[in-house]
């Protein structure tokens, strides 16, 4: 069960969802995604104490699940990660691989935190019809491998250029006789480093949105996928602290086309950002691309109900209806450090 704001739910129906919840013999998955179903419910009334209550419980439900599958978020472990990516993929780690990969220009890779708009980006790139939209692949973090980062150091052209010629060839097959293939794969921001080395002329488009509305879309999804991190508030501060930091350091040294879509400006303008997109694309503009809600391709991911509407901005400041509640999540984006919580 995953919740929906498609369903309409009334009064009643509540209270029922409620008393069902409160029953402890209810197995602890039923219980969680009816935790998450009245959060969503309750949040597009107004309801925002409701809401965010169902949203904790929720959480601290699925993270004892995850914990028991061993899925548990490290945040120095991962703050680590990232400083050793900074390390490794530096200017001079580009500019002594210049000519490794294939400059093919078919791939395009979007990236962001979940809850971004990664999958309305795809959506309006997938309506032209010389995008195909592949969804969420694993195959970067695949190639990446588990001596990620320290084992792209020891490839050399010959090997590089093995591994993009093989991811080409396997792409090439689904993406037919279409000139970009998107990959919306959230989490490839930490992997821009491989990609910039083997598709040289692959583009990245870069989804941003308020840090306070994308950490609480977060904590109020239900992910399939685990993401431990998005259980907890300082979790998701810290996490998306890294972020962060890793796409800064991208900006200074990849050596990629990359586009900056902040969520706030395509919804507030959609006809110049949709055409921002199919233009940093360099593709020649499409009409269809502006009615991507009528596509019928299938989207995997947990905003697959949002992109068959039109574009709509009422979770646009979302965050300060729960601000009450959101202390631990701003100060963890603050670190300390003065930053605005809205960056």
């Amino acid at each position: 069960m995953a919740a929906s704001r498609s369903i309409e739910i009334d009064d009643a129906d509540v209270a029922v969802l409620e008393s069902m919840v409160a029953d402890g013999d209810l197995p602890v998955d039923d219980r969680t995604a009816l935790h998450f179903a009245l959060a969503e419910t309750l949040d597009g009334r107004g309801t925002a104490e409701r809401a965010f209550h169902h949203a904790a419980a929720g959480n601290q439900l699925r993270r004892g699940r995850l914990r028991e599958q061993g899925q548990v978020f490290d945040a120095a472990g991962h703050d680590r990660l990232v400083d050793h990516l900074v390390r490794v993929f530096d200017a001079d780690f580009f500019a002594a691989r210049q000519d490794f990969g294939d400059d093919s220009e078919l791939p395009v890779f979007i990236v962001g935190m979940p809850r971004s708009g990664t999958t309305l980006v795809e959506q309006i790139a997938a309506s032209h019809p010389a995008v195909f939209g592949a969804g969420e692949r694993d195959d970067i973090g695949a190639i990446a491998g588990e001596q990620f980062p320290d084992g792209v150091t020891e490839l050399d052209a010959t090997s590089a250029g093995a591994l993009a010629q093989a991811h080409l060839e396997s792409i090439r097959g689904p993406a037919g006789s279409a000139l970009r293939m998107t990959d919306k794969t959230p989490v490839n921001f930490l992997y821009l480093g491989l990609t910039g080395m083997l598709f040289p002329g692959a583009r990245v488009i870069h989804c941003r949105r308020a840090a306070p509305d994308v950490c609480l879309s977060c904590y109020f999804q239900n992910f399939a996928a685990g993401l431990p991190w998005a259980t907890d508030l300082d979790d998701l501060g810290r996490y998306h602290r890294a972020y962060r930091r890793i796409m800064d350091h991208w900006r200074r040294v990849l050596p990629l086309a990359m586009l900056d879509v902040d969520y706030e400006d395509l919804v507030a303008a959609p006809d110049e950002g949709s055409r921002r997109i199919i233009d940093f694309l360099g593709l020649p503009w499409d009409d269809a691309c502006l009615a991507f809600h009528r596509s019928r391709r299938t989207v995997r991911s947990a905003a697959n109900w949002q992109v068959h509407r039109p574009i709509y901005g009422t979770s646009v400041g979302r965050w300060k209806a729960y601000e009450p509640w959101l202390g631990h999540l701003l100060d963890a984006l603050d670190g300390g450090e003065g930053e605005s919580p809205g960056a």
